[in-house]
Order: structure tokens, then sequence, then C-alpha cells
């Protein structure tokens, strides 16, 4: 409800498809620190998803590599 039923599909859309890459709509921001670098997706002024992408992610050592996006915050305050 607070960001809307289209800008929750838009955002879907995206992290579905090309989250590593600017967004038709919204605005990504990439945040390198230290470690796995974070990017920062704003929904319109009313909340940011913060996300990390593994292209080479393993569910176990011995298993086939995968790209994988990891949600590891939804901020609706401070921006």
């Amino acid at each position: 409800d607070r960001v809307g039923e289209a800008n929750a599909r838009e955002l879907w859309a995206f992290l579905t498809s090309n989250p590593d890459r600017p967004p038709s709509l919204g605005r990504v921001t990439k945040y390198r620190g230290r470690g796995v670098p974070t990017w920062h997706y704003y929904l319109t002024g009313a909340a940011r998803l913060d996300y990390q992408i593994d292209p080479k992610f393993q569910t176990r050592p011995d298993g086939d590599e995968h790209k994988c996006l990891f949600i590891v915050g939804l901020d609706y305050g401070s921006h």
C-alpha cells in the first residue's frame, strides 16, 4: 500500500531481469564498501529497497554457480 501496486510491479520486473543496470523507471545507486556492493533502489520517494548481487552463488561448495540477488533491507523512512 505504501508504494502502490504499479511501483511494486515495476520493482519486481526490474529485480527479476537486470538488477545491475539502470532501471527504466525509478532510480538505483550502487554503493561500494567493504565486501559485496549494495544497490539502493528508490521507489518514488516512498521507500528504498537495498539489495546485493552475487554473480557466482552456490548452495554448496560443489554446486553449480548461479547469479543470485539478496534483499538486505527495506526502508520506508529516511529519504
